[in-house]
């Protein structure tokens, strides 16, 4: 009897498992993808599954479409493997984990650009390399949320914001030979532009660089209004 309760209980549990399975693979590589780099763990970023598929110039009903097909792919295995009994749940769970790394399999593949062991080495040395260039440019984020209630006005805020983004490694745009243009906006206000060394870092993670001093931006905007 109670072998029989445990193996309900197992049961269920696998079937939540591939019936979530594409919001759990998408969480797991958003926290791994985020230690990785540096970052807080639940700290916003735009490289979900659909941010991706919006980058391969998918419109957002094909997404809709294709993610709820893959869900219904998933919830369809798990309530095959809640139905199945004794040896005739090893099918099931076999085409379950099968299509979870698939999904995994195809994660890694084209939305990271990890085809061969060697990329995969290449992109977490990378990544490894950038970690206290984050570090730092929260740390910064940090004490310009402070400066932000230090400051008597605007114009001696933003000369201290701007000086500290120059430390973190943006520019002018004709301070270096090449730049990546990088935008932020918040709420629909005018966006704001920066510039940064086209070096070994890409555009994306210039983005992300300036995306951890949005706070910053947010709460000055609010306080003086656009620069």
């Amino acid at each position: 009897m109670s072998s029989s309760h445990k193996g309900s209980i197992a049961a269920v549990l696998l079937v939540t498992v591939v019936g979530l399975g594409l919001p759990i693979l998408d969480t797991t590589f958003a926290l791994i993808r985020r230690a990785f780099r540096g970052f807080p763990i639940f700290h916003a970023d735009g490289e979900h599954f659909h941010h991706r598929l919006l980058e391969f110039g998918f419109s957002k009903r094909r997404i809709l479409l294709g993610l709820y097909g893959v869900c219904v792919v998933l919830s369809l295995s798990g309530l095959a493997i809640f139905w199945s009994q004794g040896e005739q749940r090893t099918m099931p769970i076999a085409i379950g984990a099968g299509v979870l790394f698939l999904l995994a399999f195809a994660a890694v593949r084209h939305f990271h650009r990890v085809r061969t062991w060697e990329d995969a080495h290449r992109t977490v040395r990378h990544v490894l390399s950038r970690r206290e260039v984050v570090r730092y440019a929260l740390l910064q984020s940090r004490v310009l949320l402070l400066e932000v209630e230090r400051c008597e006005d605007g114009p001696e805020f933003w000369g201290i914001f701007d000086e500290t983004l120059r430390r973190v490694g943006f520019c002018e745009a004709d301070e270096a030979a090449k730049t990546v243009r990088v935008e932020m906006r918040h709420n629909g206000t005018k966006p704001w532009t920066l510039h940064a060394p086209c070096d070994e870092a890409s555009r994306n993670e210039w983005q992300r660089l300036a995306e951890c001093f949005r706070p910053v931006y947010k709460k000055a905007l609010e306080k003086w209004g656009d620069r």
